[in-house]
C-alpha cells in the first residue's frame, strides 16, 4: 500500500474572494453600526444641502457619528486581522492575512497600515487599482506594510 503525504501550499488569493469578503465585512460592519446610523436621510444632494446649511450642529453631530463608524470599521479589520488573520467575510472563503517575513510575524503597525486605506473611500480605489499591476495582487498598502493575503492549496504527494 503507497503511503501519501500532505503538502500546504500558499498562493495568492483569487481576487473574486478577495472582493467578496470585503463585501461580506462590509455588510457585518453596517449591521454592527447600524445604531449610529438611524436618522441618516438618503435624500439628493440639493436636499441634503439647504437642510444642513440651516442645520449646522446637525452636520457635526452627522460628522462626528461618520468619524465613530469609521474607527469601528478599522478596529474590526486590524483587531480581526492582528489576533486571528481574518476578518469574517475571510473566514467564510477560507483566506487569510500572512506577513511576507513569516519568520518575524505580525507587528500592529502592519496591520494598521494595510487597513487604513478602507476608511477612505478614494484611497480605497487607488490602493486597489494596484492589485491589477502587481502579479502577487497586492494592494499598494499590503506591500508597504509586508503583508499578503493568501489562500491554502492542499497537494498529496
Amino acid at each position: 500500500m503507497k503511503e501519501y503525504k500532505e503538502n500546504i501550499v500558499m498562493h495568492p488569493a483569487i481576487l473574486w474572494k478577495r472582493v467578496l469578503a470585503y463585501f461580506i465585512d462590509m455588510l457585518i460592519i453596517g449591521v454592527i453600526t447600524s445604531p449610529f446610523s438611524i436618522g441618516i436621510s438618503n435624500n439628493n444632494f440639493s436636499d441634503m444641502y439647504t437642510f444642513f446649511s440651516s442645520n449646522l450642529n446637525l452636520l457635526r453631530d452627522l460628522i462626528a457619528v461618520e468619524i465613530v463608524i469609521a474607527f469601528v470599521a478599522l478596529l474590526y479589520f486590524v483587531l480581526l486581522e492582528f489576533k486571528l488573520g481574518q476578518t469574517m467575510g475571510k473566514m467564510l472563503l477560507n483566506i487569510f492575512v500572512m506577513p511576507i517575513d513569516k519568520a518575524k510575524g505580525f507587528t500592529l503597525n502592519q496591520i494598521v497600515l494595510r487597513n487604513i486605506s478602507k476608511v477612505f473611500t478614494l484611497l480605497l480605489v487607488i490602493d486597489t487599482s494596484y492589485i491589477f499591476l502587481r502579479h502577487t495582487h497586492q494592494r499598494y498598502s499590503e506591500k508597504i506594510s509586508g503583508t499578503q493575503v493568501v489562500q491554502a492549496f492542499r497537494r498529496i504527494l
